[in-house]
């Protein structure tokens, strides 16, 4: 019996991947690109097969906003950015979605998405597939970060916020940018070099690595300023990945450069390294807590500095001494395995270079005078720099202060309490000047207490020559226990600085010059 209703056929539904490509294209994508990226997605989408049937609910909505990402943030037209912008969208980094459905092994967590060994894979695959297909990251960044919204969760400047410091890596790498950041980096093999600008690293490291001791202390004020998080900053990415990220400036370093433009990119990234060690660890001297991390990133750094020291004529006051002697106290504070690692013919080398550099301060020493008051000081340093007058020695000592200081940690921390003793002993021994005040203090006393001044205020310790002393004594502190797990007592330590003393008791002549002395009659005395 007919119905009087025509008969049809269901119409069948659409596969997934002819799906997902229309969502592309409807949001402006030409079809080319709407095909490969809808097949990009997919795979991403746990349990959805590119030629099964077509997507569920919760897999559309995830497609769709990826494909509207880009024409959402203004890219349309631009496809550098628009690609850069919807791949940001894929792993969970845009300022409007969360990421693809996660793989069944992650979870999220208060921090954000806890991502698993499988996400890495997926994500290292979703780059080389939107590489493969002509996109440009490098480009994309002339634009800044075109997935982001300032001021939001997903701005790389919302890595400087203090709730991020001192975060183990695995807790850091919840946020999104930093994601973002180490896929580009590990799985698209994004040039930092194309991205980075040089220029300004060049200028910070110029003004630090030149050697003229009227500059007198560097200025590290800017170390404690934010820093811009422009994409065009190496630090940016050195938030984000690590400092591992200096390595794109090692070809910077190679032997065709010269020695000044070398010194100036090393004195740029000591710079950085120091804003990143403040940024992540609270001091732009916590090189321990960088770790092995830090030793890794600044071991080419190192080879590539005592390579250059070892093969050319460079002076021994050039910037990149300075600077090879930071690298090699930093990188193995942050490492000690790496130190006893090295060949015994570096280690030698390093700490016999940082023994040389502090006797190399000796004369400036016996020059010494106290530091006049500020207004003084002011002039005198004026006069210095413009070249009218030798630097007095105070203004040429703050200058030296932070290439004695990496010295003195090199020789306490690998070479022993007396080795970094000695060299300092031998320094005061020099000085023209006190040290220490009238009562034998190297620390300076409150000059207020609740804004008023006390009477019978004591004498301030002079500076900035009050260091050598602070120096000793707080390094000793530091490491003399160390030296107590193998000699309790520190009988070794205690005849070593006998022996210093009673050798200077003496009148330093050998024993055919005494006899020489005593045959002519002549009265003896101390040699210098």
């Amino acid at each position: 019996m007919r119905t009087g209703m025509q008969d049809f056929e269901a119409a069948e539904p659409p596969c997934a991947l002819r799906q997902a490509t229309s969502l592309f294209a409807d949001h402006g994508w030409n079809h080319a690109d709407a095909r490969w990226l809808a097949e990009a997605c997919l795979r991403l989408v746990p349990d959805v097969r590119p030629e099964g049937p077509g997507l569920g609910f919760s897999a559309e909505l995830a497609v769709a906003s990826v494909a509207k990402a880009a024409g959402e943030a203004g890219w349309a037209g631009h496809r550098h950015a628009a690609l850069l912008t919807t791949f940001a969208t894929v792993i969970g980094c845009h300022r409007r979605s969360g990421p693809l459905p996660a793989s069944r092994e992650s979870r999220v967590d208060s921090g954000g998405l806890v991502a698993e060994e499988a996400d890495w894979a997926r994500w290292f695959e979703a780059a080389a597939c939107f590489r493969s297909n002509g996109a440009d990251f490098e480009a994309a960044f002339e634009a800044g970060w075109v997935w982001a919204e300032p001021g939001g969760w997903t701005h790389p400047a919302n890595l400087l916020a203090s709730s991020w410091r001192g975060q183990p890596d695995e807790a850091f790498e919840r946020h999104p940018t930093v994601r973002l950041m180490r896929v580009l980096v590990g799985g698209a093999g994004l040039d930092l070099r194309r991205v980075v600008d040089l220029e300004p690293l060049l200028a910070l490291g110029r003004r630090w690595s030149r050697f003229d001791p009227a500059d007198g202390e560097r200025d590290t004020r800017g170390l404690g300023e934010r820093p811009a998080m422009k994409p065009g900053n190496l630090l940016a990415w050195m938030i984000g990945i690590g400092p591992r990220a200096i390595h794109a400036m090692l070809p910077e370093l190679d032997a065709t450069k010269s020695d000044e433009h070398a010194a100036a990119v090393a004195g740029g990234l000591r710079i950085l390294l120091e804003q990143w060690m403040l940024v992540k660890h609270g001091h732009p001297t916590f090189a321990r807590e960088g770790g092995p991390e830090l030793h890794a990133a600044l071991a080419p750094v190192l080879d590539a500095i005592e390579a250059r020291l070892t093969h050319a004529d460079i002076p021994a006051q050039h910037g990149l001494r300075r600077l090879w002697l930071w690298c090699a106290w930093t990188a193995f504070e942050a490492n000690e395995n790496a130190w006893l690692a090295l060949d015994p013919d570096r280690r030698k080398k390093i700490l016999a270079a940082a023994n040389e550099d502090l006797a190399r301060i000796r004369p400036l020493l016996e020059r010494a005078s106290i530091k006049p008051d500020d207004e003084v000081a002011k002039r005198e340093a004026e006069d210095a720099r413009s070249g009218r007058v030798e630097p007095p020695a105070w203004l040429a000592f703050e200058h030296e202060h932070e290439h004695v200081q990496s010295c003195v940690y090199l020789l306490f921390q690998h070479a022993g309490v007396w080795k970094g003793m000695k060299p300092l002993l031998l320094a005061i021994r020099r000085m023209g000047c006190p040290c220490v005040a009238g009562d034998l203090r190297y620390w300076p006393e409150l000059e207020t207490i609740g804004g008023f001044k006390p009477r019978g205020l004591p004498e301030q310790p002079p500076e900035p020559w009050a260091w050598l002393p602070r120096a000793m004594v707080n390094m000793f502190h530091a490491y003399a226990g160390r030296e107590q797990e193998a000699d309790e007592h520190l009988l070794a330590l205690r005849g070593e600085f006998a022996q210093f003393c009673l050798d200077r008791l003496g009148d330093g002549f050998s024993t055919n010059q005494r006899k020489a002395f005593l045959a002519e009659g002549r009265a003896r005395r101390r040699a210098a």
